[in-house]
This record gives C-alpha cells, sequence and structure tokens, in this order.
C-alpha cells in the first residue's frame, strides 16, 4: 500500500540541494518549462496566476506541469544548481581577495 502527501513546503527547495531528491513542482513558470522542453498545448485550458515557480523558485506567472506536458525538469536543476556553485565560488575568491588569503 502506498500513500501520497501533499505539501507546499517541499516544492521550494534550494537549487544546490541534490537534483534527485527535488520533488516534481506544483507549478511552474514559462520559462522553466520551456527550458525543460515542455510543449505547452494551446487545446488545452489553463489557469495562469502569479505564484512561486516550483523548478527556479521566482515570483512569476506560473501554472500547472500538465500544461506542458510534465517536462522533465532536471536539466533546469542542474543549471540552477552549477550556477548556484558557480556564484558561492566566485563569492569567496572575492572575500578572500578582500582579506589579502587568496593564492598568488
Amino acid at each position: 500500500m502506498s500513500a501520497w502527501i501533499y505539501c507546499d513546503d517541499l516544492l521550494h527547495t534550494n537549487p544546490t540541494d541534490d537534483i534527485m531528491d527535488k520533488p516534481y513542482p506544483s507549478w511552474v513558470c514559462a520559462e522553466c518549462a520551456h527550458e525543460a522542453r515542455g510543449r505547452f498545448s494551446q487545446l488545452n485550458t489553463s489557469t495562469m496566476h502569479e505564484g512561486t515557480c516550483g523548478v527556479c523558485g521566482q515570483a512569476k506567472t506560473v501554472t500547472e506541469p500538465r500544461d506542458y506536458g510534465y517536462p522533465d525538469f532536471t536539466r533546469v536543476y542542474t543549471r540552477l544548481a552549477n550556477e548556484a556553485r558557480s556564484s558561492q565560488h566566485g563569492q569567496s575568491k572575492a572575500a578572500d581577495e578582500r582579506a589579502g588569503t587568496a593564492p598568488q
């Protein structure tokens, strides 16, 4: 027997977390859906609203992933995680340079 538990807090996680531990988002923005190669169907009725994208975490106009054919967001999560790592690395390098502890 299996059970489904819905918890909205799980959908807004940090992109640096392990990619495979990410739950499938309830709401997605058009940019993330398109980057994940989702295709919006003009034949379906969809409801857009202002909310938080479960992929990028930004406040945008969002809708359900089904409106884009349930795309695989792994590539988007990977890009976000790489950007976060690069940003963290750049910030620590700049801090080392300001403190005079950067390797020469």
